[in-house]
């Protein structure tokens, strides 16, 4: 068996095929090691609590403060008038038509 050496004098795109290999493998273990740290970061501070809560309080507003989007969304549900391409909740008159 020949080894790495004499099939690189041989062959020379052998090496660079294997830097352009090992630059390929370097730089997708550089993305996964940052995706891991970029998630540990949110979850750290995800859930941090602006205003604290009672155990037992039902008042969506109070709960708005702390999560805002989650609460605007809320806000959308009680909107019944809007029209969709799958009919919404607007009344339609099918006689009319």
């Amino acid at each position: 068996m020949k080894s790495i050496n004499e099939i690189i004098k041989e062959k020379p795109w052998v090496a660079w095929a294997i830097f352009l290999a090992t630059i390929v493998v370097v730089l997708l273990l550089g993305l996964l090691a940052s995706t891991i740290i970029e998630r540990r970061g949110e979850a750290l501070y995800t859930l941090q609590m602006l205003k604290p809560i009672n155990e037992w309080e039902p008042r969506n507003e109070v709960w708005g403060e702390n999560f805002p989007r989650e609460y605007e969304s809320y806000l959308n549900t009680l909107k019944t008038d809007f029209a969709s391409k799958h009919g919404g909740s607007k009344m339609i008159d099918y006689l009319e038509k």
